[in-house]
């Protein structure tokens, strides 16, 4: 596969100034442009939790194994749909924020780990008809160690992604992304295609990696079997692999393959609960010294293979909007928020049907 093996941050005192600086910029656009069409603005809150329980490490006396608690917000900035001859066409903005808090139980760790991470996001799609669609995203992710934040980073991931609809039944993507899933910064092309065996269902396959069977039920039940990456990077603060005693930032790397089920349960208009559960495997964590490289054992103050086990997750949506409106576009009622993942499984016929629901 090529890769592409580059990295980039800066010091969170470094940041810390651009960081409300660009929070403040997407607000500021947010107030010309959420309102402007009417009904078209959603704010969306989420929370929930994930939960990985201990585990034995393979090459190392010991166990492993965290929990993660998150809160995110999801703000459209700006929303535009038309219609031109016989197609829809789209151009949406939203902001997105999501700050997350994790428990590493590593018992060669003296303590427990506590680290936090809080990512923010711009992203930016085009539908300009039938067959085609881009997706562009830019986020930055501050990580570091709850107990001493001054240590903390910034890491920068992005996306740019265009999708086109062959036929009703076959389309295909490609794309470049940059983001810590495997452990290091990495720059990956992404290569893909989607099969729709039947209207509601939809297969999804995506370079480096990632497999996803969508199935959207008549109930309003959307229903992921997913193989994926599921990986993170985090930054530590301590004296206990340093040979001098003396505390000093480290990253703790993490890196598995999920496969398992993710539910996405309608309670009424506003309300959805998220439910899934998957089998993590061929497990690995790092602590070490530097983001770039190889992560040869020069770089590492530890590692060690974990043995394979289950994440149990479970979340809350609220969606902010009015009753829907029949005549509005009908695709765009559930297009946020929507992370990497997400945008590479849509389809462009999602965003052109008429009012019957049936793709022209």
């Amino acid at each position: 596969m090529l890769k592409f093996n580059f990295h980039f941050s800066i010091s969170c005192t470094e940041a810390w100034p651009t960081v409300p600086g660009f929070i403040f910029l997407c607000f500021l656009l947010s107030g010309s442009g959420l309102f402007a069409q009417k009904g078209s603005g959603k704010f969306q809150l989420e929370t929930g939790l994930r939960i990985s329980p201990v585990r034995n490490l393979l090459n190392d006396t010991g166990t492993y194994g965290n929990q993660l608690v998150y809160a995110s917000a999801s703000l459209p900035v700006v929303r535009r749909s038309w219609k031109s001859g016989e197609k829809y066409k789209a151009f949406s903005i939203f902001f997105s924020d999501q700050f997350s808090y994790q428990n590493h139980s590593l018992s060669t760790a003296r303590s427990l780990v506590r680290l936090f991470q809080n990512q923010t996001r711009l992203s930016a799609s085009l539908i300009p008809g039938k067959k085609g669609f881009w997706m562009a995203s830019l986020g930055a992710s501050l990580i570091g160690d709850a107990r001493h934040v001054q240590s903390s980073l910034v890491l920068p991931s992005g996306t740019v992604l265009y999708r086109r609809r062959v036929n009703p039944a076959w389309s295909y993507n490609i794309g470049f992304g940059y983001n810590f899933l495997f452990g290091q910064g990495l720059g990956l092309p992404i290569i893909g295609f989607s099969y729709r065996p039947k209207p509601k269902h939809q297969l999804s396959f995506v370079l480096p990696f990632s497999v996803t069977y969508r199935i959207r039920h008549e109930s309003g039940i959307q229903s992921l079997f997913q193989l994926r990456p599921a990986g993170n990077v985090g930054q530590l603060y301590t004296s206990q692999f340093s040979d001098d005693q003396s505390a000093r930032a480290l990253f703790f790397r993490s890196r598995a393959y999920a496969a398992g089920y993710q539910g996405m349960f309608p309670v009424g208009e506003r309300l959805k609960i998220r439910v899934g559960v998957s089998v993590l495997f061929r497990r690995k964590i790092w602590i070490s010294d530097a983001l770039k490289g190889n992560l040869g054992v020069q770089q590492n103050a530890y590692s060690a293979n974990v043995r394979s086990g289950l994440l149990m997750e479970v979340g809350l949506r609220y969606i902010f909007r009015k009753k829907s409106d029949r005549h509005s576009m009908p695709a765009l009622q559930d297009d946020l928020p929507l992370d990497d993942e997400d945008l590479r499984d849509l389809d462009p016929s999602d965003w052109n049907e008429d009012d019957t629901g049936n793709t022209p």
